[in-house]
């Protein structure tokens, strides 16, 4: 983590991660969510974030956005390269995140991408 990102950080304490071209690998989550348990699912997510930070080489940072009517979520996850990203997708940490939120979100959409 370079300076600048150790200097911007956000109120929830996550750093705000400066994504620039050729910097490995973005994944995009799309959540459909049920508005009744889109706070559950909110607040799951960020102590999922908390409780898996630093837990995962090659993962820079997670962001969770919301959608004003709690219909969707969105979360960008920044990591160093696809094998990375693959790594932490089978590990144990990640099965047990999956179990934590089953039942919050009715579809989930991941597409990895690369920044142009």
């Amino acid at each position: 983590m370079d300076n600048l990102q150790l200097e911007m950080q956000l109120e929830n304490g996550f750093p705000v991660n400066p994504i620039r071209v050729g910097d490995g690998i973005v994944l995009i989550n799309i959540f459909t969510l049920d508005p009744d348990k889109a706070e559950e699912f909110v607040a799951t997510q960020v102590a999922e974030y908390k409780r898996l930070n630093g837990q995962f080489p090659g993962s820079y940072t997670a962001n969770l956005h919301v959608s004003l009517d709690r219909t969707r979520a969105a979360n960008y996850a920044h990591f160093t390269s696809v094998e990375d990203y693959i790594a932490m997708r089978n590990s144990p940490e990640f099965a047990d995140h999956l179990k934590r939120i089953q039942g919050l979100v009715i579809k989930a959409e991941p597409q990895l991408y690369q920044v142009i």
